[in-house]
């Protein structure tokens, strides 16, 4: 009986650790709570404690820019709108991989292709839930190998770019995520005011859960292990984000026979989205599910519009 308890203790402790691990690991640097220089105009006063301890900063007029005093601001959002959020392709895929966020310009024509079927990230996810780097088989390709790389460039070349143009990068944008930890990864990483400039969002996932009653559980043969420890952490996230107009959430089985997720186990996804609501809110599956009873089990009136659409699968790679 000793022995059954101290096993069961072991476990218990051997589960907590792999999940702080899955947390914390490839976790980009956290946002600075007082940052070295001020990206934005206008420069705050000099005896403000947000700079009294760096050196005094300051922003050239530019008086001998032709950029800033022959073209007028709204030819300049135009260039800045072509450059960071061409309207041919709006979706921005956004992920976390080796310690940072990257993005990619999705170079898909048609928006109503399933996230699984986008080649822009390639098919490759570590098991804690970030992407495969270009290193490994299917991993993420090199952003200069994009036809439509996104050129940052632009908003390092000067402080007076950068507070015209950065919200573009957020507002404009459709920003995609197959993963719930990089919301939350997001959320630490930008300051407040972007976060609440996203207008759009775009969320897939792949489930391939196992219920265990009342909760999601995982381990290292289950995938996708970030779902478990980031769901209801992400869709808080989600619920801050105060321009938020559209909001489109794909959920795939990835599978090619009928074992489809338990019922259960999408209603427990489900309760946190349903406490949110934005004008265009669509909730879609690629399976057949029940949708009568799946509002019932909700509380008969859900904010998001239900679709099932059925598409064909292709299997990922993990390592």
């Amino acid at each position: 009986m000793k022995w059954s308890w101290s096993l069961t203790a072991r476990r218990r402790d051997e589960k907590k650790l792999a999940e702080r691990r899955r947390r914390i690991s490839d976790r980009p640097e956290s946002l600075p709570a007082v940052r070295e220089r001020t990206l934005t105009l206008p420069l705050p006063p000099s005896n403000t404690d947000l700079v009294r301890n760096s050196r005094q900063q300051r922003t050239c007029d530019q008086q001998q820019s032709a950029f800033f005093f022959t073209l007028p601001r709204e030819i300049r959002y135009l260039i800045y709108r072509e450059v960071l959020a061409p309207p041919g392709h709006p979706e921005l895929h956004v992920a976390s991989a080796d310690q940072r966020l990257l993005s990619r310009r999705c170079v898909n024509e048609n928006p109503d292709i399933p996230g699984l079927e986008h080649g822009c990230w390639g098919r490759c996810y570590k098991r804690d839930g970030t992407t495969a780097r270009s290193g490994y088989p299917k991993g993420y390709k090199p952003e200069d190998r994009s036809p439509y790389p996104i050129r940052l460039g632009l908003l390092r070349s000067c402080r007076q770019v950068y507070s015209e143009s950065i919200d573009l990068l957020y507002s404009q944008n459709i920003l995609s995520f197959r993963q719930t930890r990089t919301i939350v990864d997001l959320q630490r990483t930008i300051v407040p005011q972007r976060l609440h400039s996203i207008r759009s969002i775009h969320l897939y996932f792949l489930l391939q859960l196992y219920w265990f009653g009342t909760r999601i559980d995982a381990a290292d043969s289950i995938y996708p292990l970030d779902i478990p420890f980031f769901w209801e952490s992400a869709w808080k996230i989600i619920a801050e984000m105060k321009s938020l107009q559209c909001v489109r959430v794909e959920f795939t089985d990835g599978r090619l026979d009928d074992e489809y997720p338990h019922r259960d186990a999408v209603v427990h996804l489900l309760k946190p989205m349903a406490t949110v609501k934005f004008p265009k809110y669509i909730v879609q599956f690629d399976w057949s599910v029940a949708v009568d009873e799946l509002v019932r089990l909700l509380g008969n009136e859900v904010p998001f519009e239900i679709q099932v659409k059925e598409k064909p699968v292709q299997p990922f790679y993990f390592w």
